[in-house]
């Protein structure tokens, strides 16, 4: 009885079948189906713990020449810089392989070795991701590098002028290596501020006019007047300033040791003055021969090897970097 009754539901089902419209031809769907399947392997053994692993290693070995070739080449003068160097993504640090073992950066010394090395290595992620599209923002902030340089105990009289040579080669040093990174990864790549504006002019005259109408475009992009500040050397340069303040038509303060800025007014002051202050838009004034550098200072020098330092890599050409940090839209 039960094979009969199984006999009659097979036979009852296959004459549903042959009574059914015609199947459609499924062929073109199972191989899709087979190729998805096989993609979907692909992105797992991509995706696997060892694979990842493996890619992770072979980037960070090629930033680790990247930073080793930087921290040889470029001058920077750090500590255990002729040893391989490699950046140790577990504990966000790098890592110098010397010959008695490995030294992380926080047994590299001085506080110039950890800026430099910090600079080498965010410069070498940023180089990686830049070059290669990554969905990385393509700038960065680097909040007074020149500090270690610059300790409180230096500042006298809010000048630079303790500071000895040798630390103000440096600061030349790794401005000039950082502007010459983002120049070359240019313009995807920005640090801190845009690359200023450079305009060399025949009169005091058309320098006020200039700069007063950059001002005046500046206030016209919807910058504030207390978001801009207006530096010169020495206090025998404000006028020149005041007067291009005044030719843009804005009200301004005049600086004094206080450093305090005004809500509503553009800021004008000596070089000197501007640690520590911040502003979206900086103009740097009265850049003549003989002001930048100080012809004063080059006269109290008797050694000729000291003018050539203090002329061509010095002090004032230095704060003109510095203040250029000091702005994140216009200089």
């Amino acid at each position: 009885m039960i094979r009969q009754s199984v006999r009659s539901s097979l036979d009852a089902s296959v004459s549903i079948w042959r009574a059914s419209p015609e199947f459609p031809n499924t062929t073109a769907l199972e191989e899709q189906a087979q190729q998805l399947r096989e993609k979907c392997t692909a992105l797992e053994e991509d995706l696997s713990d060892e694979r990842v692993r493996d890619r992770i290693e072979s980037i960070t070995s090629i930033l680790g020449r990247r930073m080793t070739d930087w921290a040889r080449d470029l001058e920077l003068e750090l500590e255990h810089s002729k040893f391989p160097l490699r950046l140790d993504v577990k504990k966000l640090t790098i890592v110098a392989d010397t010959a008695d073992g490995p030294v992380p950066m926080d047994r590299m010394g001085s506080g110039e070795n950890w800026v430099g090395y910090h600079l080498i290595g965010h410069l070498a992620l940023h180089e990686w991701f830049t070059e290669r599209g990554r969905p990385i923002p393509r700038f960065l902030f680097l909040d007074q590098p020149s500090q270690v340089y610059f300790p409180p105990d230096k500042d006298v009289d809010g000048s630079i002028g303790t500071v000895g040579e040798n630390d103000r080669l440096a600061v030349l040093r790794m401005f000039r290596f950082v502007f010459d990174v983002v120049e070359k990864l240019s313009p995807d790549f920005q640090v801190d501020g845009p690359a200023p504006v450079i305009a060399a002019l025949d009169t005091q005259q058309a320098e006020i006019e200039t700069v007063g109408k950059w001002l005046a475009d500046r206030i016209n992009e919807g910058t504030k007047p207390h978001e801009i500040g207006v530096f010169v050397r020495s206090a025998a340069e404000l006028g020149r300033a005041r007067a291009a303040v005044e030719k843009a038509g804005l009200p301004f303060k005049m600086l004094d040791e206080n450093v305090e800025t005004t809500i509503g007014a553009v800021s004008i002051s000596t070089m000197h003055l501007a640690k520590g202050l911040d502003f979206r838009a900086v103009a740097v004034m009265a850049c003549d021969d003989e002001i930048i550098p100080l012809q004063e200072r080059i006269e109290t020098v008797t050694d000729d090897s000291e003018v050539i330092n203090r002329t061509s890599d010095t002090i004032q050409i230095g704060q003109i970097q510095i203040l250029i940090f000091k702005s994140n839209k216009s200089v």
